[in-house]
């Protein structure tokens, strides 16, 4: 209902973020010299599901994630003026099914860089991860387990592809890279902006938002891995951060792969659902329901798919203007 009012007022619906690079000098920069104040559209609909109160608090003119030694994309540090507001629980943000011991975690930093991630109320619970770059005291954040779908990612089949992108191409015999209208999300940050009228393939059959439950706890085929809180965009996993608003899917081995192959090929596969939450790392949908996982639609209705179904109907459900709706799924 929040976005359907968002779409009312703005007569389309909420981009999945917006943002302004600005230039960092050394020594404070982390390699690539790049600030990145982002603000995405969980904060956009703030008004519009009773949360205005947290709306008001948020400073659009600086970033949620930022500080010295860092970059504000990956959200590394906690010096942002929005802390409060991006600290605050958003009940309708979160599935009362995700095994989280809090939903509020913070990182703290210390000696030698290390990044331990601590809950507000049970202390240090996870082994240090080593991350050079990040200098700041705490990040603070609370939990989001739905996410919008940019659109299909990963390489293509003719070009050795073995993700999710490329079983789609291969079950529909496709010879080159599906087109742009085939591959995005209603919330892709590829199209400027979506409006009802946009959405061809109807919205009773187009996913709006999908879960990806679970974070800032990395899982992979079910089991928590601590392993992988070393993953860039980890950190920034709460309502304000990134993976809810930017998630290019391309799919991961069954079982969710290991943290030694993080963002390699080794860890690229077919599966679209339940079998990683890891961000950046060949990710699908991933929940804790049992042979299931949940979809919000476009025209606002909920519902639950079968994790194994075919690639091509789970894509075909996400993208809003290719000329193919599934009809029930």
């Amino acid at each position: 209902m929040a976005i359907h009012n968002y779409h009312d007022v703005y007569a389309g619906f909420p981009l999945p973020y917006v943002g302004l690079y600005g230039f960092q000098a050394p020594p404070n920069d982390d390699g690539d010299n790049w600030e990145f104040n982002y603000h995405s559209f969980t904060e956009f609909i703030l008004p519009y599901m009773d949360q205005l109160t947290v709306y008001n608090q948020i400073n659009f003119q600086v970033a949620n994630f930022d500080g010295t030694g860092s970059t504000s994309f990956r959200g590394h540090t906690g010096a942002s003026g929005n802390a409060v507001a991006i600290s605050t629980a958003i009940p309708t943000f979160v599935c009362p099914s995700a095994p989280r011991e809090d939903n509020a975690w913070a990182l703290n930093v210390t000696t030698g860089g290390n990044k331990y991630k601590c809950y507000a109320n049970s202390g240090m619970v996870t082994t240090p991860n080593p991350d050079v770059n990040l200098t700041s005291s705490v990040n603070k954040g609370q939990a989001m387990d739905y996410a919008a779908w940019g659109g299909l990612g990963g390489g293509s089949f003719s070009g050795g592809g073995t993700g999710l992108r490329a079983k789609y191409e291969q079950e529909n015999s496709l010879a080159g890279t599906p087109n742009e209208s085939e591959r995005g999300g209603i919330l892709g940050d590829w199209e400027a902006w979506v409006t009802i009228d946009h959405v061809t393939d109807g919205t009773s059959q187009t996913v709006l938002l999908y879960e990806l439950a679970g974070m800032n706890e990395a899982w992979r085929g079910g089991k928590r891995s601590q392993a992988d809180a070393t993953s860039s965009f980890q950190p920034t996993s709460g309502w304000a951060g990134i993976p809810a608003c930017e998630n290019w899917t391309d799919g991961s081995v069954y079982g969710g792969g290991t943290p030694a192959n993080y963002g390699a090929a080794a860890n690229d596969g077919p599966c679209h659902t339940n079998c990683s939450n890891v961000y950046n790392d060949n990710h699908g949908a991933y929940s804790f329901h049992s042979g299931v996982a949940g979809v919000l639609m476009a025209d606002g209705s909920v519902r639950q798919y079968n994790q194994a179904i075919q690639a091509t109907v789970w894509v075909r459900a996400f993208t809003h203007r290719g000329s193919t709706p599934n009809g029930q799924f």
